[in-house]
């Protein structure tokens, strides 16, 4: 089972735009959480609450864990270390656009594109 939300819908503000709006991409709204449940997995997987990815990543890292998947069969496993799978996934800066507005990041800093074309240092996203 995939979980891949489309957004984060601006559930919560933040110190740049009010809680509902989402005009601006900010690392509130466009950074979620993803799940992956391998149902009936043997092994230490199923004994496993949760393997956790901390790096920043994005759907290359998604399609590269379920290639690996596919390569290398987890139910087909007796036992089985989930902790192989999402070893050194591709890691990504965050680059989100809403409606002409850009915020690409590299490491913690953070430059926005506004509609008219120009760029502006957004600071630091986290």
């Amino acid at each position: 089972v995939v979980l891949v939300p489309e957004h984060g819908a601006a559930v919560r503000g933040d110190k740049r735009q009010m809680q509902g709006l989402r005009e601006i991409p900010t690392h509130a709204i466009t950074h979620v959480p993803v799940g992956v449940m391998l149902v009936n997995a043997s092994g230490k997987a199923a004994d496993a609450a949760l393997t956790t990815v901390d790096t920043p990543v994005s759907y290359l890292a998604l399609t590269e864990l379920l290639a690996r998947f596919m390569a290398d069969n987890p139910f087909a496993k007796t036992n089985l270390e989930l902790a192989d799978y999402v070893q050194d996934l591709p890691a990504t800066d965050a680059i989100a656009e809403n409606d002409g507005t850009i915020i690409v990041t590299q490491g913690k800093q953070a430059m926005m594109r506004t509609p008219d074309g120009t760029w502006n240092s957004w600071g630091e996203t986290i």
